[in-house]
């Protein structure tokens, strides 16, 4: 039976992305979802927070139709797997309700030495605290590097999907294990701005 491609990611857009091309290719592509960064920093590919709430208000004020996943990296993505602060601390204080825009939200966590268990738990908090306040559950995506990985632990888990990424956001490619029956799986890498040209 043939795979279908449920999402192809575009990760990175900050403020020096055109958001009416991002509104064009939403259209254009219905598959196409929009990863956007947030970390210890802001800079290329990091945007503050005030951009990504003007780019779900353009598209909701467009009534585009669009997918957006949230991607958490480096000090807030630590504070939340050690349970340091809540998930309305790090989200709901800085996007207020636009984060029910979000249909996913990665854990750009393959470079830490998190187990399962730590995965897992923080999955659950981010699940939990959008059915506290009865808002849609999205997805949540863990990212997984070149470690091995438990399947078994996550077979069966809801709204929880696995991405393999040892590219980190550099066009690279190369690993690619197969999925597993029962949990959802995303592959990254081998694709940048330079090689979708060539490509």
């Amino acid at each position: 039976m043939a795979k279908v491609l449920q999402y192809a990611t575009v990760t990175g857009a900050d403020e020096r992305t055109d958001i009416d091309w991002m509104l064009e290719m939403s259209l254009k592509y219905s598959f196409l979802e929009w990863g956007l960064l947030v970390g210890s920093r802001l800079g290329p590919r990091y945007p503050d927070w005030y951009w990504i709430r003007k780019v779900l208000h353009r598209f909701a004020d467009q009534q585009v139709v669009a997918n957006f996943s949230l991607h958490l990296c480096s000090a807030p993505l630590r504070l939340l797997f050690g349970g340091e602060v809540t998930v309305g601390s790090v989200f709901v204080d800085s996007l207020g309700d636009a984060l029910l825009e979000f249909d996913r939200i990665q854990l750009n966590c393959s470079v830490y030495p998190y187990s399962e268990d730590d995965k897992l738990r923080t999955a659950r908090r981010l699940h939990d605290h959008f059915l506290q306040h009865a808002a849609p559950v999205p997805e949540v995506i863990i990212q997984q590097g070149s470690r091995p990985l438990d399947f078994q632990r996550l077979v069966g888990v809801p709204k929880l999907s696995v991405l393999f990424d040892t590219s980190g956001g550099r066009g690279l490619s190369g690993y690619t294990p197969a999925g597993r029956p029962g949990v959802k799986c995303g592959w990254a890498g081998g694709l940048s701005a330079n090689r979708l040209v060539e490509r």
